[in-house]
Parts: C-alpha cells; sequence; structure tokens
C-alpha cells in the first residue's frame, strides 16, 4: 500500500477534526472506486502515516468500515478488504430486490408533484454523469430520492449499506459503458411507472433492473478473483 497521500487529505483530516468519519469515507471511495480490492491489506500504521494521525482514529474508522461489510478486522492480525463469493452476491442481490421493490412501490403510491420533480432532477443527472467514473454516485442518489416518498428511513439505510457493497465492481470494471443504454432507459421506465403512480409496474421494472445489475457484479467478482489468482 501507498504511503503517500495528496497533502489536501491531510489538510482535511486536521481542520475538521473528525479523523474517523473522513478516514473512512476515504477508504470506502476507494474501495468502492476499486483502488482498494478484496482481500487488500489495510495495516493501521500505514494508514495512520497516510493520514498523519495516531493509530487510534484509524482504528475506529476501520471498524466503521467493517459494520458496513467493506473491512474485515481480525484480532492480531490487521484489517483487510472484504471479498464477496458468488453466493454473498446472490443474496445481496436478493435481499435488493425484496428491500427496493417494497420501498419502491410505497413511495410510488404516496409521490406527488414536487417528489416527482425531485426524481426528474435526480434522473436528469445520473444521465448526464453516465460517462463518469462517479456515475454509481449519482445512480445511488436516484435511489435515495425515489425511495424517499415511502417514509422509512431504516429500510433505506439498509438499501444504502447493501448498495455499498456491491458498487465496487462499478468503479473497478468501468461496467457502465457497455450498459449504459439498458441502465439509463430503465431509469426512464421507473419513472414513468412512477408518474402512472403504477406501483406493481415499477415494482417489476426495478427487479428486472437489479437482475441485470447482479449480472455485472457477478463478472465484476469473477474479474476480482482472476486477478487476484484466485
Amino acid at each position: 500500500m501507498s504511503r503517500s497521500k495528496p497533502e489536501s487529505i491531510r489538510h482535511r483530516v486536521h481542520s475538521y477534526r473528525t479523523t474517523p468519519d473522513l478516514i473512512a469515507d476515504e477508504l470506502r471511495d476507494e474501495i468502492r472506486r476499486g483502488v482498494l480490492v478484496g482481500g487488500q491489506p489495510l495495516p493501521q500504521e500505514e494508514l495512520a502515516i497516510r493520514f498523519g494521525v495516531s493509530r487510534i482514529p484509524v482504528r475506529e474508522a476501520l471498524l466503521r468500515l467493517e459494520g458496513e461489510g467493506l473491512v474485515a478486522v481480525y484480532p492480531n492480525r490487521g484489517a483487510v478488504v472484504t471479498r464477496l463469493s458468488v453466493e454473498d452476491v446472490r443474496e445481496i442481490y436478493h435481499l435488493r430486490r425484496l428491500l427496493e421493490g417494497d420501498l419502491l412501490a410505497r413511495a410510488a403510491r404516496r409521490m406527488d408533484d414536487a417528489d416527482l420533480k425531485r426524481v426528474e432532477a435526480a434522473m436528469d443527472r445520473a444521465e448526464r454523469g453516465a460517462g463518469d467514473p462517479d456515475w454509481a454516485v449519482l445512480d445511488g442518489a436516484f435511489h435515495e430520492a425515489l425511495y424517499a416518498p415511502a417514509g422509512h428511513a431504516r429500510q433505506l439505510s439498509m438499501i444504502t449499506a447493501l448498495r455499498g457493497t456491491v458498487d465496487r465492481y462499478w468503479g473497478a470494471y468501468r461496467a457502465l459503458p457497455d450498459h449504459t443504454g439498458e441502465w439509463l432507459a430503465d431509469h426512464r421506465r421507473i419513472v414513468e411507472a412512477c408518474r402512472l403512480r403504477d406501483a406493481e409496474l415499477a415494482r417489476q421494472v426495478l427487479h428486472e433492473h437489479l437482475a441485470r445489475a447482479a449480472i455485472v457484479v457477478l463478472d465484476g467478482l469473477k474479474a476480482e478473483q482472476a486477478a487476484g489468482g484466485n
């Protein structure tokens, strides 16, 4: 692992003094983008040097990421970026279909014109950023706007955590360019179903969308395993 880090990160750590949160945010982003890959060690001493802090906030940051399923922390062995198995991915997408399908259906029944405008604005931002490296963030914001009218904050939090465990396969293997048309068409179909207040149609389109996403993530997982010699 490289010990170097842009001075801007060090400055932010010292300026805001929210070191565990900031370190966790940085590592989470690097895992999502594929800079840190499954099985990669995360030595606390090296991270402390990199961020210019003691090992205590580093340890706290790693424990937070462990709670999100992104890092595994072993007593006396240190921390590593988690590896997902094929069964892990299948279970994650099974849960996502259940949770997100239910939440979207609830939201579609409750959406008013202001909600639809927010959803459409998020969809437009995702479309404009479809070629950007951070598209997964824009996609997440679109889905959050879709689900927000349901008013189920805990359920949305669970969904966000599940998304976070698989987002790395979008950034790391640049999956979007080969699937841009499908993804954006799905977004438009979901929004159209919401305009019609057709909750079951919205749920059905979302299930199809997630089924295609699962295939892409499994392909990314296989690529990671091949690169690691597994």
